[in-house]
């Protein structure tokens, strides 16, 4: 029972979900990509596991060994991960939910 939606009093234990976050290369300052991405949550900590480009290509995390709650995503503050090929990237949570239909378009 609870919410899918992250941050909620009354959010549940554990799910996934796609939120938009801002991608900072390794290095870079201002230059970022605001992607849909898909988050697992766990006692309110929030995992990225990929993120979409509107290209159509990917970024995946999930052989990253996440030490929560060090790597847990947080709204409005960046938070160095490494993805699967080994690039550090500066990585922003945004309050902001992609609508379905992007969703989908992304995860056919």
């Amino acid at each position: 029972m609870g919410t899918e939606e992250i941050g909620s009093m009354f959010e549940k234990k554990e799910y996934t979900t796609y939120q938009y976050v801002s991608l900072f290369p390794n290095g870079s300052i201002s230059k970022n990509y605001k992607v849909v991405s898909e988050i697992w949550a766990t006692d309110k900590n929030y995992v990225i596991q990929k993120a979409y480009f509107p290209n159509g290509g990917f970024i995946r995390f999930k052989d990253f060994i996440f030490e929560l709650p060090y790597d847990s995503l947080k709204f409005n503050e960046e938070v160095r991960i490494t993805d699967d090929n080994g690039t550090v990237w500066k990585i922003m949570l945004l309050n902001e939910k992609p609508n379905q239909n992007l969703i989908n378009s992304l995860i056919k």
